[in-house]
Parts: C-alpha cells; structure tokens; sequence
C-alpha cells in the first residue's frame, strides 16, 4: 500500500472534495479495485435507508474542533474491503470480511454482521480530507461512511471493560492502603 499510498498523496491537492456534515450517513460507490471511491450514481445507492448520496466528489473534507470519528461500513455483499485515507495517510483498513453473505442496503444490519467490512477511526481535532480506496474483491459495489462528532462517539465495549478493570483495581489499591 506504500505505492497506493504515494499516488494518493500526488492526487489529493488536485482532487476535488466536497464538505461533509457530522452525524450523517453518506452512501458511496466504488468500481475497479485499487480505485477510490466516489459519489453515488447508481440505483444501489438510491436504496440505502438512512444515508443520502455522499456529494460529487472522490474525496471528502471535513473541520472539527474537537475529536471525531470517521466510520466506513461495507453494504450488501460481504466480500469489499477498504483502506481510509485523511491527509494523504492511511488511518488503516477496515476489518476483514467474510464473503459469502448479504446485508443489504440496511446499514444497522451490516454493522451488526461480523463478515461485513467495518472501520472505526478516532481523529483529534483539525481539517481532514478523506479518501477511501477499493481494495476487496468486489470489482463494484456501494458502501456508506459517516463523521460523528466527539459527542457521539461510542467507545467499543472492550474499553469500557478495561477502564472498569483498571477502576476496579485502583479500589482494591485503595483498600489495602495501610493507615
């Protein structure tokens, strides 16, 4: 992906890019692998409930003064992948899926579907341009992606468990303090 990387890079400041809104699921189509993803032209788009048409453009700014989230979910058939650019670097891939299933356009039904490609990445505040590259098996296909604002953000249940434990600690800690 250095290469992938590197040619995102040159084509990021001439690529055009369209403002995002926080809160909001944007669909997205992708065509041939190793491509970036871009507006929703198609009819699978159209049927994606919950999300309106990511606007007309490959890539994607978004300005926040305070942390945020940017989260990309594969649609309908469980064999896409994608890696997330901000800036022109890679936050990294979304999971790996497991091909051979469909959650249609119901983008709660595909978050919640353990073969469909998810990422979830935490940025600090600041001006980012988002791109997001095609790199599944699928040679097309629509996809959705949503800023949530620092207020929205939903830590995932495994550190919500590791801050309880190390709580937990502190107290026995606590307890065992001599007089």
């Amino acid at each position: 992906t250095t290469a992938i990387s590197l040619a995102l890079a040159v084509a990021l400041p001439s690529a055009a890019s369209a403002q995002l809104a926080a809160n909001q699921w944007y669909s997205f189509r992708f065509d041939a692998i190793g491509t970036l993803a871009r507006e929703c032209t198609s009819a699978l788009c159209v049927a994606v409930p919950g999300a309106i048409e990511a606007p007309v453009a490959t890539l994607w700014t978004y300005a926040s003064a305070s942390s945020f989230s940017f989260t990309v979910q594969d649609l309908f058939l469980t064999n896409s992948r994608f890696e997330v650019f901000a800036n022109a670097v890679s936050l990294g891939l979304t999971s790996l899926n497991v091909a051979g299933d469909n959650c249609s356009s119901d983008i709660a039904a595909c978050i919640a579907n353990p073969k469909s490609s998810r990422g979830s990445f935490l940025l600090g505040p600041g001006s980012y341009t988002f791109g997001i590259l095609n790199l599944g098996a699928s040679e097309s296909g629509a996809a959705a992606f949503q800023v949530s604002s620092a207020s929205t953000v939903v830590p995932e249940p495994s550190t919500v468990a590791l801050m309880a434990a190390g709580l937990a600690f502190l107290g026995v800690g606590y307890r065992r303090r001599p007089a």
